[in-house]
């Protein structure tokens, strides 16, 4: 269920070439990383993994998008356990260790990245941490059995969550940054997307013809790397232009009717 970037036979040779170094590893979370040039950092959330001989293996993912080709800084975060983030206090430790390890290396712009977990994680993260943007493929709106009762994608690593502190997407916060999330139109997806938040900070948007495995469908049209770009350094405007254009469609959000009052009252001061 998880977009692997590197094939098994290839990660031995990218990690040698790139040298991710090991910053944190618990028995719940594993942070690597990988030292950019500039001042800019991009969080890359894992997902549960790929299956290879009936294992679930976590591998480092988006590293060509989320560097910018070799340039942006990428910190790498497993969820070990597959929590899906659900133990505040766990988080608040993770997250405050990564905060402090960038402000001590100077990152001045914060990314973050996920697919299916990896996404619910990136949502998360902003609970805890500044991020300035956040995109997120086919994240779950939540794994708990009570919210969604006909999810089993996940059950053998949900079932095995003794406590939800984090539930859903809901316990996120959006007042600040910018949140863009790309869901399939099919599949057992639609159970999740249309439960999401509306905000105006979040931009929702759902790729016919896609399901669960939509990132690898952007990637084959030769879509991805556009779309991760321009949701990270592009406006709005460019982004539902790129969507727009590629008949990726918009899910409705409310209007910040109390933004703009405050704007157009800026701009009659002005004058």
């Amino acid at each position: 269920m998880a977009l692997t970037t590197f094939r098994q036979g290839d990660y031995r040779r990218h990690a040698d070439k790139y040298g991710f170094e090991t910053l944190l590893n618990t028995d719940d979370f594993k942070i690597t990383l990988y030292q950019g040039k500039g001042r800019e950092v991009c969080f890359s959330f894992l997902g549960v993994g790929e299956g290879f001989g009936g294992l679930e293996l976590q591998r480092e993912e988006f590293f060509g998008t989320a560097s910018g080709r070799a340039e942006r800084s990428v910190i790498f975060i497993f969820d070990k356990k597959r929590s899906w983030f659900s133990n505040d206090q766990k988080n608040m430790e993770l997250f405050r260790f990564i905060d402090c390890f960038c402000r001590k290396q100077g990152y001045e712009k914060r990314y973050a990245i996920g697919n299916s977990m990896g996404g619910f994680g990136a949502l998360i993260a902003a609970r805890y941490m500044q991020i300035d943007r956040v995109l997120a493929f086919c994240p779950q709106f939540s794994v708990n059995n009570d919210l969604m009762p006909g999810e089993t994608r996940w059950k053998n690593w949900t079932d095995l969550i003794g406590k939800f502190d984090i539930i859903s997407v809901n316990d996120g916060k959006y007042g600040r940054g910018r949140f863009v999330i790309i869901h399939g139109a099919d599949g057992p997806d639609k159970h999740h997307y249309d439960r999401f938040p509306k905000h105006r900070n979040i931009h929702h948007y759902i790729v016919p013809n896609a399901d669960h495995h939509v990132a690898k469908k952007l990637k084959a049209r030769g879509l991805l790397v556009p779309v991760v770009n321009t949701c990270f350094m592009k406006g709005c405007v460019a982004i539902d232009r790129l969507m727009t254009a590629n008949d990726i469609i918009k899910r409705d959000r409310p209007v910040d009717l109390f933004g703009a009052v405050k704007k157009l009252g800026r701009s009659v001061l002005k004058k």
